[in-house]
């Protein structure tokens, strides 16, 4: 049995109404919709009545309807976990005056979603994202609140593009230590990391050092170096170091993702299953890794310095580990760190004096 389909009849203009009306009655309960000052019917069909239809008098075109879908702005489900924009509303409170650098691929600077204040390319002639990473990491921290697309945990944050990762994803040690470097220089508030690698390096050391001695809170994914049994010491380099806080992956369900790096030097877990935001294109896509869970405590920890400015990184580190819903066995564990930080839990309920 052929599929009926909804299909607009367009009637010679000449006379329409005296068509619709014969129409009407000859096509009884096919019809959808008639329209009182357009010469057009709408009519469900299937493929042998469409060509029946097609060659009676005074149908000019026949042609398949078409559907629309709302646009309107969306709030991922990671972002809604955490609960930072209602807070950080509630205390009027978006990020503004904080400078988060985004270390990435780059950022898409064309994107509607996302504003650039600035950046540098450490590798390739433009911060501009040729891969996507950058820009979904930047969307997580910082989409706009514009009634479209998505909105980021911190939409009023200065948001900076530093350019380390070529469009393949990866990149040098230096190149990363040279953008820690120009975060110094520029004065940058939280740099994100989403990125990571298997070995200790004297370079990027002392670059992470430097950073982390110069006020900079510095944010990275732990690694999708995981394993389903949850064992061994897994977490990458920059996250491994004692100056970064390593955050890994959870689900919808809250549970550790299977892919997430374990050990000592985990922090902190956020929503990295899964996650919707900007890519290149002025487009949205979802995607899954501790590289989108990281953005999510580095917007928190933009909100939280923008209702207290006054909070050293050290002091904000404190407050997201306390802040913590605490997750898997009771206290710190190698699975879920201190566990999920929440705008309820980190920012409170009072706007701040």
């Amino acid at each position: 049995m052929e599929g009926k389909k909804r299909y607009i009849l367009k009637l010679e203009e000449r006379y329409w109404r005296r068509r619709r009306e014969g129409l009407l009655r000859s096509l009884s309960g096919k019809i959808v919709r008639s329209f009182e000052t357009m010469p057009y019917l709408v009519i469900e069909l299937n493929q042998t009545e469409v060509e029946q239809i097609r060659n009676l008098r005074g149908v000019m075109e026949v042609f398949e309807d078409e559907q629309a879908t709302t646009q309107e702005q969306q709030i991922p489900w990671g972002v809604a976990v955490l609960a930072g924009p209602q807070v950080a509303s509630q205390l009027g409170v978006n990020g503004s005056g904080v400078r988060v650098g985004v270390l990435d691929t780059g950022i898409d600077l064309q994107h509607p979603d996302l504003k650039v204040a600035g950046g540098i390319a450490l590798t390739g002639d433009s911060f501009q994202d040729d891969n996507g990473h950058g820009t979904h990491v930047a969307g997580i921290i910082a989409a706009q609140d514009n009634s479209q697309g998505v909105v980021g945990i911190a939409p009023g944050v200065e948001l900076f593009a530093i350019k380390a990762l070529n469009s393949a994803g990866s990149g040098w040690y230096s190149d990363i230590a040279a953008g820690l470097e120009w975060a110094i220089k520029n004065r940058l508030d939280i740099v994100n990391l989403s990125l990571g690698g298997k070995q200790n390096n004297p370079l990027l050391r002392y670059a992470v050092k430097r950073a982390a001695r110069a006020g900079i809170l510095l944010m990275a994914a732990a690694g999708n170096a995981g394993n389903e049994e949850g064992k061994g010491d897994t977490v990458l380099y920059p996250a491994r170091y004692p100056e970064v806080m390593a955050v890994g992956a959870i689900d919808r369900q809250w549970q550790r993702a299977p892919f997430s790096s374990t050990g000592p030097a985990l922090d902190l877990v956020a929503p990295g299953v899964e996650i919707l935001s900007t890519i290149p294109g002025g487009d949205y896509k979802v995607m899954s890794g501790t590289s989108m869970a990281s953005p999510h405590i580095t917007g928190l920890a933009a909100l939280l310095k923008s209702a207290y400015p006054r909070l050293k990184a050290k002091e904000i580190r404190q407050r997201l580990t306390a802040g913590a819903i605490d997750l898997g066995s009771k206290g710190w564990d190698s699975w879920y760190g201190y566990g999920l930080p929440t705008g309820i839990q980190v920012l409170g309920k009072r706007k701040p004096r």
